[in-house]
């Protein structure tokens, strides 16, 4: 595969990885979300941030939707998934 096309991968993992990394673990904190009709969420819960984003990319849609099926089936997790991805992409790419 393309080195530019496993660094744009990367680059989007990372981007969502950094979107949810400020509400984990214990002393995590709570983000402000704004919808376009101009309501406010306050939440620390990773997949109703992850609901809210608006995506574009076709591989943050994939890794998102992923988040989602992991907590449709263990019941919670999806800042952890989106944080073990893109650990193991960042690592990948470090390999190659």
């Amino acid at each position: 595969m393309n080195k530019s096309v496993i660094a744009d991968i990367v680059s989007t993992c990372s981007a969502i990885e950094q979107t949810v990394i400020s509400t984990f673990g214990p002393n995590g904190r709570s983000v402000l979300l704004l919808s376009h009709a101009g309501t406010a969420l306050i939440t620390r819960v990773g997949v109703d941030i992850l609901k809210s984003l608006v995506l574009g990319h076709p591989v943050a849609k994939l890794l998102v939707d992923a988040a989602q099926r992991h907590v449709q089936i263990f019941g919670d997790g999806s800042i952890s998934f989106i944080l073990m991805v893109a650990a193991g992409l960042r690592d990948v790419c470090v390999q190659q």
